[in-house]
């Protein structure tokens, strides 16, 4: 699948950050493009990777929950509703 300008930019400015919750932000921000795209393993493998910066790097940070929530409706979207439940409480 080719990667939309929008993947291009966040990959860019996850390679140039260096504030580990800016990361995970951008990391986030690429699950969400491979989730639309409905690359679903991808999409699964950022939202995780968003999720363990913020767990390590600003625990309090708001978007921890929507990462999670996010991460929900991967699974949501893959039948997997006992997975998406536990993201989204």
């Amino acid at each position: 699948h080719q990667p939309t300008k929008a993947e291009k930019l966040f990959q860019i400015l996850l390679e140039e950050e260096t504030e580990e919750n800016k990361k995970a932000l951008f990391y986030g921000c690429l699950g969400t493009c491979k989730l639309q795209q409905k690359e679903y393993e991808l999409a699964i493998d950022f939202y995780t990777k968003s999720i363990d910066m913020y767990r390590k790097h600003s625990p309090k940070d708001p978007y921890l929950r929507i990462s999670h929530s996010h991460l929900g409706n991967v699974y949501y979207e893959r039948g997997e509703y006992q997975n998406a439940l536990l993201h989204y409480r």
